[in-house]
């Protein structure tokens, strides 16, 4: 007889979810303010910083993998994961200020400094939040209190996005008074204190509980082809995948929609504030959910609802702003549950690899996910920025209507057609909470939990 799974306190799930308030905080502001940052305020061109992206972000991706061979293997008395949450904060804080520095320099100067401490802080990102993602796969083996820690998890993700995201411009604004860099420079250094603090936290309020079987030890080689025969594992990388290619063109081009197609930039912040506050509400439903109903049907009643009202963008005029805020409140409050729950997915795709091979690499699990993740990073902001070259656009002027229609169409046509294909994939997803159980009534009695 084996004893059940040890369920997580509030406490360390509240300390796990300020680990990724504190990430989120700075990834969010990254992806919502660097591209117009890089064209508006470093004079970096939109071609340039197109091309940037997609070298740096695919790059950054695979490394991913790496980090999970390399946290799978490490070991110290705080565990495989836990300390490079404590290692890596106070860098990745600092790079964070140096990305949105602005040195004044040539314009081959600008786009060098730009490549190297884009770079640098994609690689220290990796080398923190791939542990410190893959620690949700260990703190507890019972699939749902996994999604309720995500829950948790993303909870944190979306207060700090709803935070960066509403603040960032008035804070520019308010340190700067006219002065977009220094604006900046002190905006990031409060973020980056603040995330530091919050990766202590993370650090000391978490422990790692699932442990791989003792005879655990097989090469690189065959972990990765072991990764491949995991049916679920791969359902959940094309979903990472192609949902971060559709969100972030969405999110990527907002601030443009609002500067250029709306013409009334001032609006921004507002409009990130109320769909922050609908994304966390739509995570707040996740425990409820998926308690009911299996992860799998959530997530595609999810993406479906999100993709309609997401669609209707392409028929919002400029002055129909009642609308769009409304149906940007309908779109993210609907597509709250999807982060949560792929999460989760993960750490059920890690069980199940272990239960089918009897090898565990969850550190491997996870950072071939988020590869997904930053390629899908990588791509959207590529095609984003890519697009608005193609079309024309200059920044600081008027735009032309071909660059205006692009503007519709990635707030719209783009992120629909993301949610179409991910309901497709989600179809043959295999696992159930009844499979989930079983696979870990096995697990259990090869692997006892750490007291």
């Amino acid at each position: 007889m084996t004893l059940p799974p040890e369920k997580l306190s509030f406490r360390e799930k509240a300390g796990y979810s300020a680990g990724e308030f504190g990430g989120s905080g700075l990834w969010q502001m990254l992806l919502t303010y660097i591209g117009i940052f890089f064209t508006d305020v470093f004079g970096i061109s939109a071609g340039a910083v197109a091309v940037l992206f997609l070298v740096v972000r695919i790059f950054d991706g695979i490394n991913d993998p790496l980090m999970g061979v390399i946290a799978d293997r490490t070991n110290t008395r705080h565990g495989k994961f836990r300390p490079y949450i404590l290692w890596m904060a106070v860098p990745f804080g600092l790079t964070a200020l140096a990305l949105f520095w602005a040195p004044d320099l040539t314009q081959g100067g600008k786009v060098l400094y730009a490549y190297i401490v884009y770079t640098m802080m994609m690689v220290i990102y990796t080398v923190v939040m791939i542990p410190f993602s893959a620690l949700s796969g260990v703190m507890t083996s019972d699939p749902v209190d996994r999604t309720s820690l995500n829950t948790f998890r993303f909870f944190g993700a979306f207060v700090a996005a709803l935070i960066a995201k509403t603040l960032y411009q008035p804070m520019v604004n308010f340190f700067g008074q006219g002065d977009a860099v220094t604006g900046n420079r002190w905006t990031l250094g409060i973020f980056a204190i603040v995330t530091v603090i919050c990766f202590i936290i993370a650090f000391r309020s978490t422990k790692e509980r699932v442990q791989a079987p003792k005879s655990d030890s097989q090469s690189v080689w065959s972990d990765l082809g072991d990764l491949f025969k995991n049916l679920p594992w791969v359902i959940v990388l094309i979903l990472s995948l192609v949902s971060l290619i559709f969100i972030c063109i969405k999110g990527g081009i907002q601030v443009y929609y609002f500067k250029y197609y709306i013409e009334r930039e001032g609006l921004f912040p507002a409009f990130v504030l109320v769909s922050s506050i609908a994304t966390i509400l739509g995570v707040m439903t996740t425990d409820f959910l998926t308690r009911r109903f299996e992860k799998k049907w959530v997530l595609i009643f999810s993406y479906a609802l999100s993709s309609f009202f997401t669609l209707l963008f392409l028929f919002m005029q400029p002055t129909q702003i009642e609308m769009i805020f409304g149906l940007e409140i309908l779109a993210a409050l609907t597509l709250g549950p999807v982060m949560p729950i792929l999460w989760s997915m993960m750490g059920d795709s890690a069980d199940y690899s272990e239960w089918k091979t009897g090898h565990r690499a969850t550190g491997l699990v996870f950072s071939a996910s988020t590869f997904a993740f930053k390629v899908g990073v990588a791509v959207g902001g590529f095609i984003s920025m890519g697009v608005l070259e193609l079309k024309g656009f200059v920044a600081n002027q008027q735009q032309v209507p071909e660059v205006l229609g692009a503007f519709k169409q990635m707030m719209s046509i783009y992120p629909a057609a993301g949610g179409l294909i991910c309901i497709v994939a989600l179809l043959f997803y295999p696992l159930t909470t009844q499979r989930l159980r079983e696979i870990e009534q096995d697990l259990a009695e090869k692997r006892p939990l750490v007291a």
